[in-house]
């Protein structure tokens, strides 16, 4: 494979110059008004895109005779550069302290990738690098229940009988008992995943990229289906399932694909708002987190149209839809909000956190801070934050049913 022929989107192009230009997550967070997970995971994406393994070799990339976007000073989404905007170089001095990594790096990167691509065997046991655990939703605290994992989660789904973890760094879907915290298997997949859903008698696996980004596993066999194309230079974001239709966001084309379970074929393709990211459905529809342009598209699944969008004073983070309305977080802007599925009308909810995850039971919202390692609870009917409870460690992913909030977390 040859990394000059590999199309990094517009935002992973932006990313990488930040990079480039020697600037942490958390200071690329800040310059393009993203959260510094979506920084985080736009550097994962950019280096698994090009197989590299460390942030100098992104630099070294960035330093041959590539196009791509000036650098962007801080601004409002609505002042940044569209794909017309003048290209220009890196700076001389940048250029001359990289360029003798560049030829190494790049000419390495076909071997990488082609063997990160191959296989969907089991993986091997190792030592733990984090943890499910589990918060009784009635009465707000925590239960004995742990699961340590050889992975650090990315993303969590609960359902076909087993708790189900994915790891973007280490590309590998994990089951576990829910009532025995016993880890049942793991599954290597091909491309890094994103998200993961569970729907239609299958498990659903979203990858970062490449032309079959979307995999069914079987529950009952724990064998993988047949991929699923959703096109090519796809970049799927999240994944969710409802209304018999597995639902798949992609940032890249500003798509959100609805795949039919019984057939694994694409039915529709919905243009939604600027950078689709998070989605979730419920009874009154299926909801769009767009990150890049700060809004909602809300898709009717009668006509697979979208019928609203819901603009939001910051970029949302994560979504989940439940039977009160639908919960928008807002890591910038320590927000939740809380949008009425009846008006389309958002309320903002201001927490003393910085949010990165959401869930939804029966009667609470459960909002996790993650560097923080704290999880909120939330009462629906008040809209008051309840309780707040420490996990012990950063806080990666969280998923919740009738009775449990599941947390994924790492680190103590």
């Amino acid at each position: 494979m040859n990394t000059a022929t590999l199309s990094l989107t517009h935002r992973e192009r932006e990313v990488a110059e930040l990079v480039a230009l020697g600037l942490t997550n958390r200071q690329i967070a800040a310059k393009l008004f993203i959260s510094e997970r979506t920084a985080e995971f736009h550097v994962e994406q950019i280096r698994n895109k090009l197989g590299f393994h460390t942030r100098s070799q992104i630099a070294a990339w960035m330093a041959l005779d590539q196009p791509r976007p000036r650098p962007i000073d801080a601004a409002p989404f609505s002042a940044l550069p569209d794909d017309s905007t003048k290209r220009q170089r890196l700076r001389p001095s940048l250029r001359l302290a990289v360029l003798g990594l560049a030829a190494a790096t790049v000419l390495a990167a076909s071997g990488l990738v082609a063997v990160s691509l191959r296989s969907h065997a089991p993986v091997p046991a190792s030592p733990t690098r984090g943890r499910v655990l589990q918060v009784d939703a009635g009465s707000g605290q925590p239960t004995r229940w742990s699961s340590p994992l050889s992975t650090r989660a990315s993303t969590l789904a609960v359902g076909m009988g087993g708790m189900w973890s994915v790891s973007y760094e280490d590309k590998v879907l994990t089951r576990i008992d829910p009532k025995t915290a016993a880890v049942l298997g793991s599954y290597g997949v091909p491309a890094p995943p994103v998200g993961i859903t569970v729907g239609g008698g299958l498990v659903w696996i979203a990858a970062a990229f490449g032309d079959t980004a979307l995999e069914p596993f079987d529950p009952k066999t724990n064998q993988f289906g047949q991929p699923v194309s959703l096109g090519s230079g796809v970049a799927p974001q999240g994944i969710a399932y409802g209304w018999n239709s597995i639902w798949v966001t992609d940032k890249n084309k500003d798509l959100v694909y609805r795949v039919d379970p019984s057939t694994s074929m694409v039915t529709n393709r919905i243009a939604v708002g600027d950078g689709p990211e998070a989605i979730a459905v419920d009874a009154s529809g299926v909801w769009v987190a767009n990150g890049v342009e700060g809004t909602v598209s809300r898709i009717d699944p009668q006509s697979s149209r979208v019928v609203a969008t819901i603009g939001l004073r910051e970029a949302p983070t994560a979504i989940a839809a439940g039977p009160s309305g639908v919960w928008v977080v807002s890591e910038s802007a320590d927000l939740v909000v809380r949008i009425d599925p009846v008006t389309n009308q958002p309320l903002e909810i201001p927490i003393d956190a910085h949010p990165t995850e959401v869930s939804v039971t029966r009667n609470d919202v459960w909002v996790a801070e993650g560097p923080a390692g704290r999880i909120l609870r939330i009462d629906q009917r008040s809209n008051r934050v309840m309780s707040s409870i420490a996990v012990g460690g950063r806080v990666d992913a969280l998923s919740a049913d009738d009775q449990s909030v599941w947390i994924a977390v790492h680190g103590s």
